[in-house]
């Protein structure tokens, strides 16, 4: 992603992804931009805060080299499977990537509250129906972490709210 006149939140938002490879598959269809013009300024900078790093992997296992990595405390990795993101629309990639980093910014809400409060993260950027569509393919396919009685909660729950 070429951002003209490096903004402060520019800076901040490219640094997140030390695994360049991520940054090339996002930036491929114009998703990295998108993402960035989803973020405000400040949750940009609560990710930088919390030492949030998106990393890419290739299952069933992958080499990850990550570049200029200079933090004390903890490292939240957020990782994607390259593998999946070829199944899935493009808007659903950033439906999953907006509902991780809801994760990230709730981190005391588990279980399917969690979930729950992920998704509304996800929804509050305008991807509601593409976590619904990814849902209900994770479903469909048997991809594991989609358990068909939790997915269909979630999505009962996204479509409750639009009502």
């Amino acid at each position: 992603m070429q951002i003209g006149n490096m903004t402060e939140k520019a800076r901040k938002f490219q640094s997140l992804f030390k695994h360049k490879s991520l940054a090339q598959l996002l930036n491929a269809n114009g998703s990295l931009e998108e993402l960035f013009n989803k973020l405000t300024e400040e949750e940009v900078n609560h990710l930088f805060e919390l030492n949030v790093i998106f990393i890419r992997s290739s299952s069933p296992s992958s080499k990850i080299e990550l570049y200029d990595v200079n933090i004390e405390g903890r490292l939240l990795l957020i990782n994607f499977d390259a593998n999946f993101f070829k199944l899935l629309l493009p808007d659903e990639v950033l439906a999953i990537i907006l509902h991780e980093i809801g994760h990230a910014f709730n981190p005391e809400i588990k279980g399917i509250e969690g979930e729950y409060t992920a998704d509304a993260f996800a929804k509050s950027k305008g991807y509601g129906k593409w976590i619904i569509s990814s849902l209900e393919t994770g479903v469909k396919k048997q991809w594991f972490g989609f358990d068909k009685d939790e997915c269909n909660l979630r999505i009962q729950k996204l479509k409750e709210h639009n009502k």
